[in-house]
């Protein structure tokens, strides 16, 4: 067991705005307004994402804001020593994190030897390590001992203990890979602004590299490529063994990879249970239960379809997407045979960021990529045809049979260099090339 001298020497090192450091410079990005609104709120803030998204980078921030700030309600007072940050993967934990009243020796150490003069902020990365956490967040926050923001990267662990222990007190928010845009930030230093105004030559190149080695920060600030691809490796052996085989108990190592490996093979396509049981000799509930693993990993996404039956959309085919373009890059070794599958998951996960919109895809007697859906109305339809070769004219066709059947007036093409406006049957497709629609898309 880890005495209390060391825990404070772990501590201290994860927190350098104690001693009056400032936090290292971190790369802004579209998620961290938000997260700063509700950091130090009255509502516990949740991040939830793919291990290796930025979570801990975003909680840092957080750090930053607080340490760095001039307005400290106590006057002298360091806000630097108002901030806990604790990483319970850290190392040098060991068994202890597997402690349900871990969280509150920690705290308390803290409130003895750090006596911050103003109400902590604590900010918890990868609680889910701990048993029982939220019942401790919870205390914290209802005895008005502590503000409390926690990143996770299980969904199913976080946010039904969190919907359970601190209903109404509590705000998720899903944090992805970077999108286009944060990319080009990150690697190449251009705002938005700047990279539209570049040639769509130069653009396409950039939104190239992009659907090659994906959003994941870390990768996208590695200069060689040889580094990329050995960090995305590793990346997936992280989160198949942590968050998946580990995390659930898992034995059968071999056939959970195959699983992950072929679903990431073919993302942007539609799949089965019954095929995925035929084609990889598994059980049925052993493909159900391991794909959603899978999914609250984050590292595959299902979309279902748009019905206005519930049976029928249940018992239809998914389409799957891949969590990070790089991941499914490095593990499945295919990139140029694929890049219309490729251009159409980029545009999945930004469509991922609608935060009031559920996306779908619809399939009539042709399919359309994506529906997005609103209460009780289709909001927008968008198909991605990313080719060199004139348009096929069953993707104009699957377009407007979604924009008939669901009332739109207007729908979106994303192509891979043509722009211009069609009108067809009265209605208006938008034809817009990729790395355009990925810099400026907004949810409608």
């Amino acid at each position: 067991m880890t005495d209390d001298g060391d825990l404070l020497n772990i501590l201290h090192h994860r927190n350098p705005w104690w001693r009056g450091k400032s936090p290292a410079a971190t790369i802004d990005r579209v998620e961290v307004p938000e997260v700063l609104r509700w950091a130090g709120s009255d509502q516990v803030l949740a991040l939830c994402g793919m291990r290796r998204s930025g979570k801990t980078s975003l909680l840092r921030l957080v750090a930053a804001q607080r340490a760095l700030r001039a307005d400290s309600p106590v006057p002298g007072a360091s806000p630097g020593r108002s901030v806990l940050f604790v990483d319970f993967e850290e190392h040098g934990f060991g068994a202890q994190r597997g402690d349900p009243s871990f969280p509150e020796r920690l705290f308390r150490l803290y409130l003895q030897h750090i006596e911050p003069a103003e109400l902590p902020l604590v900010l918890l990365d990868e609680v889910q390590e701990v048993p029982e956490w939220s019942r401790w967040v919870r205390s914290v926050v209802e005895t008005g001992r502590a503000t409390v923001a926690v990143t996770g990267s299980s969904s199913q662990l976080i946010e039904p203990e969190l919907a359970r222990v601190l209903t109404g007190r509590h705000v998720t928010l899903p944090i992805h890979p970077l999108c286009f845009a944060d990319a080009l930030r990150f690697r190449r230093q251009l705002e938005v602004d700047e990279a539209s105004a570049l040639p769509l030559r130069d653009l396409e190149t950039c939104c190239h590299d992009y659907l090659r080695y994906g959003g994941l920060p870390r990768v996208t600030l590695e200069a060689r490529d040889d580094d990329r691809e050995h960090l995305l490796s590793e990346y997936f052996e992280q989160i198949l063994v942590n968050d998946v085989i580990g995390r659930h108990g898992l034995r059968a190592r071999d056939q959970v990879r195959s699983l992950a490996l072929h679903l990431l093979r073919h993302t942007g396509t539609q799949i089965t249970w019954v095929s995925l049981k035929k084609k990889l000799a598994l059980s049925m509930d052993q493909v159900r239960e391991w794909t959603e693993h899978l999914v609250d990993a984050r590292l595959v996404h299902l979309v279902r379809r748009l019905s206005r039956s519930p049976g029928e959309a249940e018992q239809s085919p998914r389409k799957v997407y891949a969590g990070d373009l790089g991941v499914r890059h490095a593990t499945t070794l295919q990139f140029s045979p694929d890049l219309g599958h490729l251009a159409e998951t980029a545009v999945f996960l930004q469509l991922l960021r609608a935060r009031h919109s559920a996306v779908l895809y619809w399939q009539g007697d042709r399919e359309c990529d994506f529906v997005l859906w609103r209460g009780d109305r289709a909001v927008e339809a968008i198909q991605v045809c990313y080719t060199d070769s004139a348009m096929p004219e069953r993707e104009q066709a699957g377009l407007l049979e979604a924009m008939r059947t669901w009332g739109l007036s207007v729908g979106t093409l994303i192509t891979r260099d043509q722009s211009e406006t069609i009108r067809l049957d009265g209605r208006e497709i938008r034809c817009v090339p990729l790395a355009r629609w990925l810099l400026t898309w907004g949810e409608p």
